[in-house]
């Protein structure tokens, strides 16, 4: 099996590398000592077409497939975790809609998504409410021609910043409703962005909804539609562009280690020159191509729409643990110096350490891979 980049995606690779290095990196620093988002790194984006990569034609995306993405999604976490999480939740609601949308609601809302007229975010997770969907809160009551939504979100990456939210919320009956709840609607209030360790670029932010009206047309797939369904189909889309972001991360970590270890003099010559950094530099490069190997091909699985639940799982359980760790010894290759706010390393380990978290916990893809292996010998568990 033959991974190699095509010209064409090699191309990609190349525009994708210049922008992360011109737009972003250079505001890496700012977005976290700020706490803001990358707004203008956004609207910039969307003039290059990044934004659609993934989307279909017909709406203004560029269907250039998941690897793709994923190439995009890497050279940004090199640059700034922050802002590819910011953009990999904007493409996933759009991915969302895309998935689990009327042609109506596709034409009307991914165009303006695509070309970045338009932010958007998705609102699942709830206080006592994450990976398990069957537990949320939030509610969607059947009034006249439309709903009415009660209840909280928490965690939403671009929720103060969003156009368009898509909601998650339960129904009196049958499954729970996806709710596309646009920018001033009454009944809608943002809360408070979260002051967090990492990624504070990209902080969650609280939303609440208070006899919050939407229209029955608002509802992605119609008045009846699964948007718990429609949420696990885009997850693996989400969790492979964290993962790309993970082997970006680790990618910078590894460079900047390798950089350090030459110039930084300890005990009569450079630290490159012990036997220790060198171990840990030179697990790190093994943790970077184990993880890029199973990126891509989880990748090439994805566009060939034979990627299991288990095969997304394993490289998001490997991306969050591999860059973790890489970073983690970056930061020890470093010293004292990386412990300090003049090395970006401080910055990366405080960012990273969420990768573990965001989208599934390791927790929770260990506990899906062991379920995937247990069957074909009989065990059946049920979640």
């Amino acid at each position: 099996m033959d991974f190699a980049l095509s010209e064409e995606q090699q191309m990609f690779l190349d525009m994708f590398r210049d922008f992360a290095q011109q737009e972003v990196a250079p505001l890496a620093e700012e977005l976290d000592r700020k706490e803001r988002s990358p707004l203008e790194t956004i609207k910039k984006a969307a003039a290059l077409d990044l934004l659609g990569i993934v989307l279909p034609e017909q709406y203004g995306g560029m269907n250039a497939g998941f690897l793709p993405y994923g190439l995009l999604m890497e050279e940004l976490g090199k640059a700034c975790l922050s802002t590819a999480v910011t953009i990999n939740a904007h493409c996933t609601t759009a991915m969302l809609i895309s998935a689990g949308g009327s042609e109506e609601q596709k034409k009307r809302l991914i165009p303006a998504l695509a070309k970045g007229e338009r932010i958007a975010a998705y609102a699942i997770a709830e206080p006592d409410a994450g990976s398990d969907l069957s537990a949320i809160a939030t509610t969607a009551r059947p009034d006249g021609d439309g709903f009415v939504l009660n209840g909280r979100k928490s965690f939403v990456v671009n929720g103060d910043i969003a156009d368009v939210l898509v909601v998650l919320a339960r129904t009196e009956a049958g499954p729970p409703g996806a709710f596309v709840v646009e920018k001033g609607r009454a009944g809608l209030v943002i809360g408070w962005r979260n002051k967090q360790m990492g990624l504070r670029g990209a902080s969650g932010c609280n939303l609440f909804f208070d006899d919050c009206r939407v229209p029955a047309h608002d509802r992605l797939g119609g008045e009846s539609g699964d948007g718990a369904a429609a949420i696990r189909r885009v997850w693996p889309f989400s969790r492979l562009g964290l993962s790309f972001a993970c082997l970006g991360i680790a990618e910078r970590g590894l460079a900047d280690s390798l950089e350090f270890a030459k110039n930084r003099q300890q005990f009569g010559g450079p630290v490159a020159m012990k036997q220790t950094i060198q171990g840990f530099l030179g697990d790190m490069a093994t943790q970077i191509e184990s993880l890029r190997g199973l990126a891509y091909r989880t990748a090439w699985a994805m566009e060939q729409n034979k990627a299991s639940e288990r095969d997304v799982a394993m490289l998001k359980l490997l991306a969050g643990q591999a860059a973790t760790w890489v970073i983690n010894k970056a930061l020890q290759i470093h010293g004292g110096m990386g412990y300090i706010k003049s090395f970006h390393i401080e910055r990366l380990y405080r960012d990273v350490r969420a990768m573990t978290i965001l989208e599934g916990t390791t927790e929770t893809q260990r506990v899906t891979v062991a379920v995937e292996i247990l069957k074909p010998v009989g065990v059946q568990i049920t979640l």
